[in-house]
């Protein structure tokens, strides 16, 4: 038998395939019976009815080809499924699906709190009417009218001081009484918008003499000297107002405001430039000198002992960073703009410092009688 060559083969195949066929070596039953007993064996079944009509399969649509009628063209691909869709071959995607409503919860009607409509939020209760800061960072380098430095009023008449600031903490614990923007203002009650140096040169102004006395931070001593009365001023509701510092200022021993024992001018002190510690050079390193603490580090009135502040508080509670908290009942809202007024005190406005405990006697052994 003499071999056919290979590309004939090729046209053959090629022929079948448009033909609509397929090739022999998979033959395939033209009409087959879905459900036939596998234990009868099939028959032929016509492909025509009596009269010359084609017969239609159930479940086809295209009746049987007639002798030489060429094939119709394959049936089109479905189109792809969308990117990222989990709908299997069986799945119905909508082009557009109704969002599912979310249930509401049902409002409880023992709850005597405000309604509110689904998805609104309640409003907060109104505070007091106050004037806010318009910028609680800056500090002021412009004199405005009736001040002496910027932010600063003296008033050599009235012995009177008042510096420009807001209210910095309304909240937790207290270790300043007033600071810079600079400053420890997560710590601080007020916040005062003036240069330090500003504010120690006004103080100096009043005849007050600094009496530095604290060595170190939280130094548990009580302070002497002269002291002075610090007022907070601001406007609340369309009513003028003037409290002392020490009524705003919770004692946690006490249950109670702090004392109104008044405040010490201590004055601050000055410190090497620690600009000096980043030059190598010797000679270069001295030319810096010293510099202002309150200046750099930005407190002015301490409660928490520091001998950096300014002023301090001459109570030997000073020590303890945990006695005195904001008092927040007592207190207008966080940034209210106010004034910071230190003035002379005028007699028997100041209480007595409490005295301290009196040691416990000891033997000549050295141990107390209640040993």
């Amino acid at each position: 038998m003499r071999a056919i060559p290979v590309p004939i083969v090729w046209l053959l195949l090629a022929g079948w395939l448009l033909a609509g066929c397929t090739p022999p070596s998979s033959p395939q039953p033209q009409n087959p019976v879905p459900d036939a007993d596998p234990q009868t064996p099939s028959q032929p079944q016509p492909d025509r009815q009596p009269g010359g009509e084609p017969i239609v399969q159930p479940g086809s649509e295209t009746p049987p080809l007639e002798p030489g009628e060429p094939a119709p063209p394959p049936p089109a691909p479905p189109p792809p499924e969308p990117v990222g869709s989990e709908a299997g071959p069986d799945s119905t995607l909508l082009a557009d699906p109704e969002p599912q409503s979310t249930p509401q919860p049902v409002a409880d009607s023992s709850d005597a709190g405000p309604r509110t409509a689904p998805g609104m939020v309640a409003e907060p209760e109104a505070g007091p009417d106050v004037e806010m800061v318009e910028d609680p960072f800056v500090i002021f380098e412009e004199v405005a009218p009736g001040e002496t430095f910027p932010a600063v009023a003296l008033d050599l008449e009235n012995k009177i001081v008042r510096v420009r600031g807001y209210i910095a903490l309304q909240r937790g614990g207290l270790e300043y009484l007033a600071c810079t923007p600079r400053g420890k203002t997560h710590e601080s009650l007020v916040a005062l918008q003036c240069q330090p140096e500003h504010l120690n040169l006004a103080l100096i102004a009043l005849g007050l003499e600094p009496r530095p006395q604290v060595s170190e931070q939280g130094q548990a001593i009580a302070l002497e000297g002269d002291r002075v009365v610090i007022e907070l001023l601001w406007t609340q509701d369309g009513e003028d107002r003037c409290v002392r510092v020490e009524d705003l200022i919770y004692d946690y021993a006490r249950d109670d405001s702090m004392q109104r024992v008044g405040w010490v001018y201590t004055g601050g002190r000055l410190i090497d430039d620690p600009r000096a510690m980043w030059e190598e050079d010797e000679e270069k390193r001295k030319e810096y000198g010293k510099v202002y603490s309150a200046n750099l580090l930005g407190n002015l009135g301490a409660i928490f002992h520091d001998p950096d502040a300014l002023l301090d508080t001459p109570l030997i509670e000073g020590g303890n960073d945990e006695a005195f908290y904001a008092y927040y009942e007592r207190l207008p809202p966080r940034f209210t703009k106010l004034h910071f007024q230190v003035r002379l005190a005028d007699e028997g406005e100041l209480m007595p410092l409490p005295q301290p405990p009196a040691p416990v006697p000891s033997d000549s052994t050295g141990s107390s009688e209640n040993d």
